[in-house]
Protein backbone atom coordinates (compact mmCIF):
# COMPACT_ATOMS: atom_id res chain seq x y z
CA UNK A 1 0.00 0.00 0.00
CA UNK A 2 1.21 3.51 -0.87
CA UNK A 3 1.61 5.63 1.84
CA UNK A 4 0.17 8.98 2.29
CA UNK A 5 3.33 10.99 2.27
CA UNK A 6 4.61 9.07 -1.05
CA UNK A 7 1.49 9.72 -2.87
CA UNK A 8 1.79 13.67 -1.97
CA UNK A 9 5.20 13.81 -3.71
CA UNK A 10 3.35 12.33 -7.07
CA UNK A 11 0.75 14.75 -6.74
CA UNK A 12 2.88 17.48 -6.16
CA UNK A 13 5.54 16.41 -9.19
CA UNK A 14 2.27 15.82 -11.63
CA UNK A 15 0.96 19.77 -10.84
CA UNK A 16 4.73 21.08 -11.14
CA UNK A 17 4.89 18.99 -14.48
CA UNK A 18 1.83 20.50 -15.88
CA UNK A 19 2.24 24.09 -14.81
CA UNK A 20 5.46 23.89 -16.19
CA UNK A 21 4.20 22.64 -19.43
CA UNK A 22 1.31 25.34 -19.39
CA UNK A 23 4.16 28.52 -18.48
CA UNK A 24 6.68 27.19 -20.93
CA UNK A 25 4.54 29.00 -24.18
CA UNK A 26 7.53 30.92 -25.09
CA UNK A 27 9.16 27.65 -26.12
CA UNK A 28 7.03 26.96 -29.21
CA UNK A 29 7.68 24.82 -31.60
CA UNK A 30 5.74 26.50 -34.47
CA UNK A 31 6.19 30.08 -35.40
CA UNK A 32 3.19 31.63 -37.72
CA UNK A 33 3.05 34.74 -39.44
CA UNK A 34 0.53 36.09 -41.83
CA UNK A 35 0.20 38.98 -44.37
CA UNK A 36 -2.29 39.90 -47.10
CA UNK A 37 -0.89 41.56 -50.49
CA UNK A 38 -3.12 43.24 -52.85
CA UNK A 39 -2.45 42.52 -56.90
CA UNK A 40 -1.50 46.32 -58.67
CA UNK A 41 -4.37 48.53 -59.58
CA UNK A 42 -7.05 46.02 -58.23
CA UNK A 43 -8.75 45.40 -55.51
CA UNK A 44 -7.86 41.29 -55.42
CA UNK A 45 -5.07 40.02 -53.51
CA UNK A 46 -3.87 36.81 -51.02
CA UNK A 47 -4.34 36.05 -47.48
CA UNK A 48 -0.47 34.06 -46.89
CA UNK A 49 -0.17 32.18 -43.98
CA UNK A 50 3.49 30.92 -43.46
CA UNK A 51 4.32 27.94 -40.46
CA UNK A 52 7.86 27.90 -39.58
CA UNK A 53 7.81 24.09 -37.58
CA UNK A 54 11.06 24.36 -35.17
CA UNK A 55 13.04 21.17 -33.71
CA UNK A 56 12.11 18.53 -36.88
CA UNK A 57 8.71 18.54 -35.60
CA UNK A 58 6.38 18.63 -38.66
CA UNK A 59 1.99 19.81 -38.60
CA UNK A 60 -0.72 17.89 -40.82
CA UNK A 61 -1.77 18.95 -43.76
CA UNK A 62 -5.21 20.95 -44.39
CA UNK A 63 -6.62 17.83 -45.50
CA UNK A 64 -5.22 15.48 -43.30
CA UNK A 65 -7.86 12.98 -42.17
CA UNK A 66 -8.84 12.04 -38.80
CA UNK A 67 -7.36 10.92 -36.29
CA UNK A 68 -4.67 13.18 -36.37
CA UNK A 69 -6.65 15.67 -37.92
CA UNK A 70 -6.18 18.54 -40.03
CA UNK A 71 -4.22 22.00 -39.31
CA UNK A 72 -7.47 25.10 -39.52
CA UNK A 73 -7.03 27.84 -40.59
CA UNK A 74 -10.18 30.12 -39.62
CA UNK A 75 -10.87 33.98 -40.79
CA UNK A 76 -13.55 35.86 -39.37
CA UNK A 77 -15.92 37.47 -41.51
CA UNK A 78 -15.59 41.24 -42.42
CA UNK A 79 -17.28 43.77 -44.41
CA UNK A 80 -14.33 44.60 -45.37
CA UNK A 81 -13.15 41.45 -48.20
CA UNK A 82 -13.91 38.29 -48.83
CA UNK A 83 -12.33 35.37 -49.68
CA UNK A 84 -12.51 33.83 -52.90
CA UNK A 85 -11.11 29.88 -52.74
CA UNK A 86 -9.68 27.64 -50.66
CA UNK A 87 -6.03 27.54 -48.71
CA UNK A 88 -3.96 25.72 -50.85
CA UNK A 89 0.11 25.03 -49.26
CA UNK A 90 3.08 26.04 -51.56
CA UNK A 91 4.61 22.90 -51.51
CA UNK A 92 3.18 19.15 -51.47
CA UNK A 93 3.02 17.35 -47.83
CA UNK A 94 5.53 14.56 -47.28
CA UNK A 95 3.11 11.33 -47.56
CA UNK A 96 2.96 8.03 -45.91
CA UNK A 97 0.82 6.42 -47.27
CA UNK A 98 -0.20 3.83 -44.20
CA UNK A 99 0.94 4.78 -40.95
CA UNK A 100 0.82 1.78 -38.45
CA UNK A 101 0.07 4.01 -35.02
CA UNK A 102 -3.53 6.16 -36.59
CA UNK A 103 -3.73 3.24 -39.09
CA UNK A 104 -4.42 5.80 -41.99
CA UNK A 105 -2.78 7.90 -45.11
CA UNK A 106 -0.34 10.86 -43.43
CA UNK A 107 -0.12 14.17 -44.88
CA UNK A 108 2.55 15.86 -43.23
CA UNK A 109 4.46 19.29 -43.52
CA UNK A 110 8.36 20.33 -42.09
CA UNK A 111 10.28 23.02 -41.60
CA UNK A 112 8.11 25.47 -43.64
CA UNK A 113 5.01 25.65 -45.55
CA UNK A 114 2.66 28.58 -46.34
CA UNK A 115 -1.43 28.62 -47.50
CA UNK A 116 -2.81 31.26 -49.40
CA UNK A 117 -5.71 31.74 -50.29
CA UNK A 118 -7.17 34.54 -52.50
CA UNK A 119 -9.26 37.13 -51.15
CA UNK A 120 -11.22 40.44 -52.89
CA UNK A 121 -11.25 43.87 -50.62
CA UNK A 122 -14.68 45.99 -50.95
CA UNK A 123 -14.07 49.44 -52.10
CA UNK A 124 -14.87 51.11 -48.41
CA UNK A 125 -11.35 49.13 -47.10
CA UNK A 126 -8.54 50.67 -47.35
CA UNK A 127 -5.98 48.43 -48.69
CA UNK A 128 -3.15 49.30 -46.54
CA UNK A 129 -5.07 48.95 -43.64
CA UNK A 130 -7.11 46.04 -43.61
CA UNK A 131 -7.73 44.44 -40.73
CA UNK A 132 -8.32 40.34 -40.87
CA UNK A 133 -9.11 37.93 -37.73
CA UNK A 134 -7.28 34.94 -38.39
CA UNK A 135 -6.86 31.53 -36.33
CA UNK A 136 -4.99 28.58 -36.56
CA UNK A 137 -5.81 25.37 -34.63
CA UNK A 138 -3.74 21.96 -34.36
CA UNK A 139 -0.79 20.07 -33.63
CA UNK A 140 2.56 20.11 -33.70
CA UNK A 141 4.24 16.45 -33.36
CA UNK A 142 8.07 14.88 -33.08
CA UNK A 143 8.40 11.42 -33.49
CA UNK A 144 7.37 11.04 -29.38
CA UNK A 145 4.39 13.31 -28.66
CA UNK A 146 2.07 15.93 -30.24
CA UNK A 147 1.61 19.72 -28.74
CA UNK A 148 -1.88 20.44 -29.85
CA UNK A 149 -2.99 24.48 -30.44
CA UNK A 150 -6.35 25.72 -30.56
CA UNK A 151 -7.60 29.22 -31.91
CA UNK A 152 -3.99 30.42 -31.96
CA UNK A 153 -4.75 34.34 -33.33
CA UNK A 154 -2.15 35.35 -35.82
CA UNK A 155 -1.39 39.28 -36.80
CA UNK A 156 -2.25 39.83 -40.25
CA UNK A 157 0.39 42.75 -41.95
CA UNK A 158 0.16 44.41 -44.85
CA UNK A 159 2.67 42.70 -47.41
CA UNK A 160 2.45 45.09 -50.06
CA UNK A 161 1.39 45.02 -53.68
CA UNK A 162 2.31 42.65 -56.44
CA UNK A 163 2.38 41.99 -59.93
CA UNK A 164 1.39 38.85 -61.47
CA UNK A 165 3.18 39.05 -64.41
CA UNK A 166 6.50 40.12 -62.86
CA UNK A 167 5.96 37.13 -60.27
CA UNK A 168 5.49 34.62 -63.35
CA UNK A 169 8.66 35.71 -65.01
CA UNK A 170 10.84 35.75 -61.83
CA UNK A 171 10.00 31.86 -61.60
CA UNK A 172 10.78 31.38 -65.41
CA UNK A 173 13.92 33.29 -64.67
CA UNK A 174 14.33 30.80 -61.53
CA UNK A 175 13.79 27.73 -63.48
CA UNK A 176 16.07 28.16 -66.14
CA UNK A 177 18.67 28.60 -63.70
CA UNK A 178 17.96 25.14 -62.83
CA UNK A 179 18.24 23.84 -65.84
CA UNK A 180 21.20 21.57 -66.86
CA UNK A 181 23.95 23.06 -68.90
CA UNK A 182 24.24 20.72 -72.16
CA UNK A 183 27.76 19.59 -72.52
CA UNK A 184 29.88 21.26 -75.46
CA UNK A 185 32.57 19.22 -77.46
Amino acid sequence: MLKPKFIGQIVLLFGLSLLTAWADDDDETIKLTARYEIEKGTRTGRLVVECEIIDGSHIYSLQQASPPGPTKIKIAESKFFQSKGEFTANREPKVTEHDPVFETRLEEFMEKVAFTRPIEVTSEADLEKLKIELTVSGQVCSDNDCEMFRDKKVDVSFGGYYDPKEEESAKKRQAAKKLPVPNKK
